[in-house]
């Protein structure tokens, strides 16, 4: 009953472990303080009433589970994004049903005629894409997907909106990231509006409903979930940065964390071969969806083919928060029902730097019996290097921004600097003077331009 639940949930506690009986006395313990025995089995004598003024329970007024006080998913330290980390407290386990009913006020990114808006939804590493409706601004897509609920430590769901084009790359019209507690919130209910970020303005119909593995009403879990770790406190997470957490790589086995250089990724998605046979009468229609962190890009589908040629170049900005992983998934485009997955692939930093510079490598696809993809890549480094003088750091978990060790050096206003670059000026009097520096020039530059040189 909700009754049992409470009382964790009200003290931050597992919800999963409703009665605390991983860390209770024994029964016969004569000291045994738990509260599950006696007048007051749910210890509700010394709890507030919602009528108290001085009630901090958040069960009451216009926002009974307390979200107004919660980090927003553009907040620095909240780790909760797509394969981010969560809080660190025990996540429900469940299937979170989410439907994108319909979208309004959409940016008009054609020049001639409307959109033709389709939506991604995202949790973890699950993915899924609505149609494609043609020439509207107010698509109605009806699109229910389903998530399997926890997906590594990830609690946020990604929502985005694209204008499909013919010709390039499609144009994002807008985002929406949601934390697991919006989703509990929203359920039972008709459906709420979401305006869209990154845009002037658009916005998304949603309705959700979560079926908890325990039975429990979704809105007996919020509470706990709002009480979980402190977002603040960087040293009570695991990220990929942190250097004791190992994080799997395609090419090199298992890398420590690490600082992620500053910079561009640019992956070629060339072509697939060996895909399997989604569809019985037919071949395939196959299209891949490539993304790090909260950039997303879609490549064209290609009728009738298990050999697609894409030659989808898609650029990431990274870092991208604290994620150093690019995922790749491989769908048949559906008519009727929901896109079949053909596989996936996930690659570290350290692999996107291998690759640079190479003529491509095949990867073999996971989840499916078959399915290899082609990929080229390279990384434009934000200082000017090569990915071949940034690797050796990473795969050795050090500071790739910081090569020289300069982070760590004095200040040339500390009176005893002695690292200064050019002496060891100890920042007492120094000349006055005119110092002239001539920059005579330059070779061997990289060439940031695909035609011609920089």
């Amino acid at each position: 009953n909700a009754s049992e639940i409470l009382p964790s949930l009200l003290k931050g506690g597992d919800p999963n472990d409703p009665y605390g009986l991983s860390g209770r006395k024994n029964s016969g313990d004569p000291s045994n303080k738990s509260g599950l025995d006696g007048k007051d089995p749910y210890g509700q004598s010394g709890r507030k009433t919602s009528g108290d003024p001085s009630n901090k329970t958040g069960l009451d007024g216009e926002d009974p589970y307390g979200l107004s006080g919660r980090k927003k998913s553009s907040d620095p330290f909240n780790k909760s994004g797509l394969g981010g980390n969560g809080q660190g407290e025990s996540l429900p386990e469940g299937l979170a049903r989410i439907k994108l009913v319909k979208a309004k006020e959409l940016i008009n990114s054609d020049i001639v005629g409307k959109s033709d808006p389709y939506a991604v939804l995202i949790y973890g590493k699950q993915i899924q894409k609505t149609k494609t409706i043609k020439n509207t601004l107010e698509p109605e897509w009806n699109h229910e997907a389903e998530f399997k609920f926890p997906d590594g430590d990830s609690r946020n769901f990604y929502i985005e909106v694209f204008d499909s084009d013919k010709i390039g790359k499609d144009t994002s019209l807008g985002n929406l990231t949601l934390d697991i507690t919006d989703v509990l919130a929203m359920d039972g209910t008709e459906g709420k509006w979401y305006p869209l970020d990154g845009v002037k303005s658009g916005k998304i119909l949603l309705s959700a409903d979560f079926l908890d593995k325990l039975g429990r009403n979704p809105s007996d879990l919020i509470p706990g979930l709002m009480k979980g770790g402190d977002l603040n406190d960087p040293n009570s997470r695991r990220n990929s940065t942190n250097p004791a957490k190992v994080n799997p790589s395609t090419l090199h086995g298992n890398v420590p964390g690490g600082i992620i250089p500053k910079g561009k990724a640019k992956l070629n998605l060339i072509k697939a071969k060996d895909l399997i046979q989604a569809d019985k009468n037919s071949k395939s229609d196959p299209y891949a969806v490539l993304l790090y962190g909260k950039q997303v890009e879609k490549t064209k589908v290609i009728p009738n083919s298990h050999e697609p040629q894409w030659n989808h170049e898609a650029e990431f900005d990274v870092p991208d928060g604290d994620e150093r992983s690019f995922y790749i998934e491989v769908f048949d485009s559906d008519k009727i029902g929901q896109d079949t997955s053909l596989g996936n692939l996930t690659l570290d930093i350290t692999d996107v730097l291998s690759m640079d510079g190479k003529d491509g490598q095949w990867f073999p696809l996971k989840g499916v019996k078959s399915g290899k993809v082609l990929l080229s890549a390279d990384f434009i480094d934000e200082l000017g290097r090569n990915a071949s003088e940034i690797l050796p750091s990473l795969l050795k978990g050090g500071d790739p921004n910081d090569p020289y060790g300069l982070s760590g050096r004095k200040k040339s206003s500390d009176p005893f600097n002695k690292s200064g670059l050019g002496g060891n000026g100890q920042g007492e009097s120094l000349p006055e003077g005119l110092a002239r520096i001539k920059l005579v020039k330059a070779k061997e530059l990289i060439n940031s331009d695909i035609v011609g040189k920089s």
